[in-house]
């Protein structure tokens, strides 16, 4: 006699780069995997709670599979499996996916993974983020689009650097191939021992009036934000 069963199990995974294709739009290929997955495990752990030998279930066939919109880099895919209907010999599982965009978090990431490019290259040596500044997210990134992250050193201390990092972004969706400021930041790093302890900073060789002043506007930010650590540090 069949049973509806209210079970269900849920499954969660990031999109990559290597899940889609040119412009972003994740292959149907890979859905189709994490729903497959889905149905297998919430298969079998519904078999293996039935008295008897333990047993791995397996895909008899698809009734009916409906791509609704594209999912795209950057964005979670919510894959839920709920066993719908069982039979002495067989079960049916629906499976609907959910696409989270957390876009903002992706793009922190690999702006700050920029950054620390540029301060190992300056150091040669281990560093570590210390601090994020003034972070604008002047435009919002349109799916679809090619993201090109920028970093370059701003103002060093004698133990801190500054780098600033900017994300263009260009849609390959649109007619015009117009490029757009959408987020800007300053990160702040520092360089570390073997055993995890502050090292000198290598100087900053400044060239022209347009690195002089970003040298200055970098030092003003250091000097503020170290302000702040001093009276705060009083206050407690």
């Amino acid at each position: 006699m069949s049973a509806e069963i209210t079970s269900s199990v849920q499954l969660c995974r990031i999109m990559r780069p290597d899940d889609a294709n040119i412009v972003g739009n994740v292959h149907g290929g890979t859905i189709l995997k994490m729903i497959e997955e889905a149905g297998y495990i919430i298969s079998t752990r519904h078999c293996n709670t039935q008295n008897g030998d333990r047993c791995l279930a397996a895909l008899v066939r698809v009734e009916k599979t409906e791509f609704l919109s594209p999912v795209f880099i950057g964005e979670v895919a919510h894959v839920t499996a709920e066993i719908t209907f069982t039979s002495k010999h067989s079960l049916e599982v629906h499976i609907k996916v959910m696409a989270e965009n957390i876009i903002t978090g992706v793009t922190m990431k690999l702006m700050d993974e920029v950054a620390g490019i540029v301060a190992a290259r300056h150091c040669k040596t281990n560093i570590v983020t210390a601090s994020v500044d003034a972070v604008n997210f002047q435009k919002k990134i349109k799916k679809g689009s090619v993201v090109t992250v920028t970093g370059r050193l701003t103002f060093v201390s004698n133990k801190s650097m500054e780098i600033e990092v900017v994300v263009d972004a260009t849609s390959l969706l649109e007619g015009e191939k117009i490029k757009y400021r959408a987020v800007s930041a300053y990160f702040t790093y520092i360089s570390l021992d073997r055993d995890n302890k502050p090292l000198p900073v290598p100087t900053l060789k400044v060239e022209g009036e347009g690195e002089q002043r970003r040298f200055e506007e970098g030092k003003a930010r250091y000097l503020q934000n170290k302000a702040k650590r001093v009276t705060t540090k009083e206050q407690q």
